[in-house]
């Protein structure tokens, strides 16, 4: 069994010790950490995995902007404001994190860009101007929790438990 387990026997004082420390614990604290692992699994993500949650991997760039790209920048990792900017809040009964920068959502998710005023989008690419009527952006999920996400995001919820009961 996987999480956390409460054994009640006939050793009352024990399970009474145990009880309180579980009730000291300040949630948001507890979640708070979870907050900044998931942070830092994100970015590891984005930065070293290069692949979604599931495990599968992102698609790669066009061959024309891959031909722009530096060997050592990553997929979603170029000047860095992306992987910078995932941050977490804490609140009282759940943690979230993720990105507030105006892209992020089209890499999570894809999407198509459009104009928003006139008919083609310009863009710099390998020092020439680009013009496109839309450019479809795949899907490079970098939010969510793998497996082993899920499992480190356990041991230290385990890890913190065992120091309130020590």
């Amino acid at each position: 069994m996987s999480g956390v387990e409460f054994v009640l026997d006939d050793n009352l004082g024990k399970a009474t010790l145990v009880s309180e420390a579980i009730a000291s614990v300040n949630l948001v604290d507890v979640l708070d950490i979870h907050g900044a692992l998931g942070v830092s699994q994100t970015q590891r993500r984005i930065t070293q995995d290069q692949t979604a949650p599931d495990g599968s991997a992102w698609k790669g760039h066009s061959k024309g902007y891959g031909e722009t790209r530096g060997g050592s920048q990553g997929l979603l990792h170029n000047e860095g404001d992306l992987v910078t900017s995932i941050d977490h809040v804490a609140g009282s009964d759940e943690v979230s994190w993720g990105s507030p920068v105006v892209y992020a959502a089209i890499h999570q998710f894809g999407g198509t860009i459009k104009p928003k005023n006139g008919k083609a989008l310009f863009f710099m690419m390998g020092g020439a101007t680009v013009a496109a009527s839309q450019v479809s952006i795949p899907a490079r999920p970098y939010l969510g929790l793998s497996g082993d996400d899920i499992r480190e995001h356990e041991d230290t919820l385990i890890h913190f438990m065992g120091g309130l009961l020590s």
